[in-house]
């Protein structure tokens, strides 16, 4: 987790306002896990557009939560699936990153008061 991404996400915050960051990890959470569930699609029946979809959307996603290695992981998939095949190493190895990312946000949301998503 690249933690100056999480201060500037934190930063943003109003006084009184709804926790943004608390927000964006939620939806994040959700969105990756969802994203994943398409990769396993894709992998299952090597369908490489689907992949590529996928990967390309995780990038993004864990680009703006400070989630670096998943996105570089979601990178290199994306551009496998393009140029090539379904890496299912990769696609793997992106799921055991999701895992730790999603225990870092949760002791992130602890961390300032808040109960982390289930």
């Amino acid at each position: 987790m690249d933690l100056t991404v999480v201060e500037s996400l934190r930063e943003l915050q109003t006084p009184g306002g709804p926790d943004l960051f608390e927000q964006l990890t939620v939806a994040f959470l959700e969105d990756a896990q969802a994203r994943l569930t398409d990769l396993r699609q894709a992998v299952a029946g090597n369908d490489r557009t689907q992949a590529q979809r996928a990967a390309h959307s995780l990038r993004g996603m864990c680009g703006a939560i400070g989630a670096t290695e998943m996105a570089a992981l979601s990178d290199e998939l994306e551009r496998t699936a393009v140029a090539a095949s379904v890496d299912a190493r990769l696609a793997a190895g992106l799921e055991r990153e999701f895992s730790c990312v999603a225990t870092a946000l949760r002791a992130l949301l602890r961390t300032s008061g808040n109960a982390p998503p289930a």
